[in-house]
């Protein structure tokens, strides 16, 4: 350990003063001093500058990374250049602008700046100082201290002073005050082990108040000030606001609703509106298999009878096949049959916000679910469509970061499935590309193959009565139409008929078709609406 003394070149009572302006350390002071001396040269300063100053090799200025860190949350330097992924050294310091004109001004100096003008600016202040804080991987003590500070300067404000007053340990009270912000800004339950992560840099102090949640005999569990959403991972595990903490809020005008919302997005059965689908025999046979499986009476039977076996409860299908050819379609139809919720999740729409939080999307999508579950009277549906990003064939290991997350959420994905308890349909367009190992994990199976000329022509007739048998045989055999592009078809004629008034012809809808197919004939010249003479 190297001694103050042999690396101190300021006379201490330079140092005291630093100390009495600042209210920093004889440490701190010394490197602020070192650093306000050499921005005079360089506006910002990295560890390797730094070295000049300290005999022998880096390890000395290493030493003082605490207090670069400490002086950089007290607001003094400001800290550039750093994630997770660079490298020390990397890392650039500077003193701030305006402490530097505070100083020449002969100004007071103020560790955190002015006061927040409400409770709101400084509870969302509250949760960015955390939330920056995970993401440079900053000191647990380091930015606790900055929010103490903080909270102290702004006791003016009756909540903050309220909450100070309840003496919990200052990390619990940055815990409560970001829950309360999640459920303020977002209506939402505060993720648990994200909030962890951002404020506790060792993984055992993390894991330690993990657990205290979790067994309840942390502070904000006992003592009645949140409550856990739980679910059945430890790192999906959330927190929200209790009765006690709304009443509380209430007193001093901030109002907390009770029950914070929930990100998922479903689909009630009542809204989906009937509708006749045709299939080969087949697919009906394997589609009403499923329906009645489905059926409240049948399902509760049925999960009793996988229990008693000690087989996992859950039911699972994939429904594969061609755009158009009514898979999605059909998953909504057995949700209103069945009178099942539906939470769906797009997969293509998610997809942008996976690398770097791929695990913690897969694995709320399934925390999620089965916290609808506890929710709702019956099972409801866990809907996954175009799933093709999920269950695609594993790649070999390799260095690529994107391989290695496709793999890490299938591996997620497997897991869940394995014990699953609920209900999953999943759609997919590429059932070729099914890993191996997702077999076994999917009950049932359902092919759903392009509609041969005899469905095509009652799909037709299905959805234009007025056309005569003979001119939906015509359709079926000339265009080899998935069920969705005949439905697009119905829709421009819809369209048409609003805009001229007029009712179609078979001549008519054949235009229509060809255009449909992005195959041109001759006499086809114009893309657009039709024009009726």
């Amino acid at each position: 350990m190297i001694e103050d003394e042999n690396i101190f070149d300021l006379p201490n009572d330079n140092l005291l003063a630093i100390q009495n302006y600042f209210g920093t350390t004889r440490r701190e002071s010394f490197i602020l001093a070192v650093i306000f001396v050499m921005s005079f040269d360089e506006s910002k300063i990295s560890i390797s500058s730094l070295t000049e100053f300290f005999p022998n090799n880096t390890t000395n200025i290493l030493l003082f990374r605490k207090e670069l860190e400490s002086l950089t949350g007290k607001g003094i330097f400001r800290k550039t250049g750093e994630n997770k992924n660079e490298e020390l050294f990397g890392v650039k310091y500077s003193v701030k602008q305006s402490i530097i004109i505070d100083i020449l001004d002969g100004k007071p100096f103020n560790v955190t700046g002015d006061t927040e003008p409400d409770i709101y600016s400084l509870l969302e202040r509250i949760s960015k100082v955390i939330d920056e804080n995970g993401d440079s991987c900053g000191e647990t003590e380091i930015v606790c201290s900055y929010i103490l500070t903080i909270l102290e300067i702004n006791r003016n404000i009756p909540f903050i002073n309220a909450v100070m007053e309840l003496n919990l340990k200052i990390d619990y009270t940055a815990i409560y005050l970001y829950v309360i912000w999640a459920s303020l800004d977002r209506n939402l339950d505060a993720e648990a082990n994200i909030l962890l992560y951002s404020l506790y840099n060792q993984s055992s102090t993390r894991i330690r108040v993990m657990q205290s949640i979790r067994d309840g005999s942390n502070d904000l569990i006992s003592r009645g000030l949140l409550e856990i959403s739980e679910n059945d991972f430890l790192s999906d595990l959330s927190l929200k606001v209790t009765e006690l903490t709304i009443n509380m809020a209430k007193e001093f005008g901030i109002k907390l609703k009770s029950k914070a919302k929930s990100a998922r997005y479903t689909i009630k059965p009542e809204s989906v509106k009937e509708k006749h689908l045709i299939f080969n025999e087949n697919e009906m046979q394997q589609l009403s298999t499923l329906k009645n499986l489905l059926k409240e009476d049948c399902f509760e039977n049925t999960q009793k009878r996988l229990s008693n076996r000690n087989l996992p409860e859950g039911i699972t299908a994939i429904l594969y096949g061609g755009p158009g050819t009514g898979k999605t379609e059909s998953v909504l139809q057995i949700a209103r049959e069945t009178n099942r919720e539906i939470m769906k999740v797009d997969i293509s729409q998610t997809k942008s916000m996976w690398f770097g939080e791929s695990e913690k999307v897969v694995k709320k999508i399934f925390s999620e679910y089965k916290l609808f579950v506890t929710e709702s009277e019956r099972t409801p549906l866990l809907f996954i469509n175009e799933a093709d990003a999920l269950i695609s064939k594993r790649h070999e290991a390799s260095s690529s970061n994107t391989r290695n997350t496709e793999n890490s959420i299938q591996n997620i994905l497997l897991e869940e499935l394995e014990n699953f308890n609920g209900i999953l349909l999943a759609t997919t367009n590429l059932i070729g590309n099914l890993d191996r190992a997702f077999d076994r994990r999917f009950l049932f199976k359902i092919r759903f193959p392009e509609p041969n000329v005899d469905i095509r022509a009652k799909i037709w007739k299905v959805k234009n009565p007025n056309l005569t048998d003979l001119e939906c045989c015509r359709l079926a055999k000339d265009f080899d139409f998935s069920g969705g592009q005949i439905d697009n078809i119905i829709k421009k004629m819809a369209i048409e008929e609003a805009i001229y008034g007029k009712e179609f012809s078979i001549e008519n809808i054949i235009e229509l078709c060809n255009s449909e197919t992005f195959v041109r004939i001759k006499s086809i010249n114009k893309i657009g609406f039709l024009k009726y003479r």
